[in-house]
């Protein structure tokens, strides 16, 4: 038999070629584990003199993770989240990371954005609500501010998203994580860290995802996670993208779409820019 290869990988049975890709001529319904990640927010923007310390971290894009989903033939589109921006002006909160979408066949699951980092204005000191919640700052004339609510875990099972941090004093909050909330502020200098992300092996590293931003300080480099629905830092920058991982048993290849990888015997399809899955 003629074997048949895609991005270097033996998929000679069951398979057709179609121009460059190979895919499955078999309808067969099959298991697969998948993560979908929603953009983080972005961090908030302080104003008044420099140094200001009070804006509040991004929340983390919302988590979404099967153990075994059964898929079955169609087209499944995928709907990438951006990450969340930071503001261009002083006294500005950071803006809502964007859904994640799944979507086929009977088959449709949300990851909620990341809400963004509250900034030191009289309506925006409180943390937005999303995915997971951005963290407060400091009203002007000192009043605190409350952590954005996550809003992912009210979605049902397998769901990760956490509440942010409150500020305090002249202190931002910590914007939630998919791995716990994000800290308070407290009244002794230090301003509240992100929220832990969810680690997983899924593509075939372990990374944590979708950490929350830290509460920052003006003009200093925050130390949020780059990876993947993370939240941007307080006074620093905006929310990451999301992401989409289905992985699967070999070692048939069964789908096409996105970026293909193999893990041992699994194959793993990559999204990190909208796109469609076929089975």
């Amino acid at each position: 038999m003629r074997k048949l290869y895609h991005n270097g990988f033996d998929v000679s049975g069951g398979l057709e070629q179609s121009g460059s890709f190979a895919y499955v001529a078999v309808t067969a319904p099959f298991n697969a584990e998948v993560m979908i990640v929603a953009g983080g927010g972005g961090g908030g923007r302080a104003g008044g003199v420099p140094g200001n310390t009070a804006a509040g971290g991004g929340g983390a894009g919302g988590v979404y993770t099967t153990g075994s989903l059964l898929i079955g033939s169609g087209q499944f589109d995928i709907t990438i989240g951006s990450g969340g921006d930071y503001p261009s002006n002083l006294d500005e909160a950071g803006g809502n990371g964007e859904d994640t979408i799944v979507s086929g066949s009977n088959l449709h699951i949300v990851a909620i954005g990341g809400g963004g980092g509250a900034a030191t204005d009289s309506t925006t000191h409180n943390g937005k609500d999303g995915g997971s919640g951005g963290g407060a700052a400091i009203r002007s004339g000192g009043q605190a501010g409350v952590g954005g609510t996550g809003l992912q875990p009210l979605s049902g099972s397998n769901n990760y998203g956490n509440d942010g941090g409150d500020s305090s004093k002249d202190l931002g909050g910590g914007g939630g994580g998919a791995g716990g909330a994000g800290q308070d502020a407290d009244n002794f200098g230090n301003n509240g860290a992100g929220g832990a992300g969810l680690v997983s092996s899924i593509s075939g590293t372990s990374i944590q995802y979708a950490a929350g931003g830290d509460g920052g300080k003006r003009l200093q480099p925050g130390s949020s996670l780059s990876t993947p629905g993370s939240g941007g830092g307080g006074n620093n920058d905006g929310g990451r993208n999301g992401i989409v991982i289905i992985r699967y048993e070999g070692p048939t290849l069964r789908a096409r779409g996105g970026t293909l990888t193999k893990v041992g015997e699994q194959f793993v399809h990559t999204f990190t820019s909208n796109g469609v899955l076929y089975v």
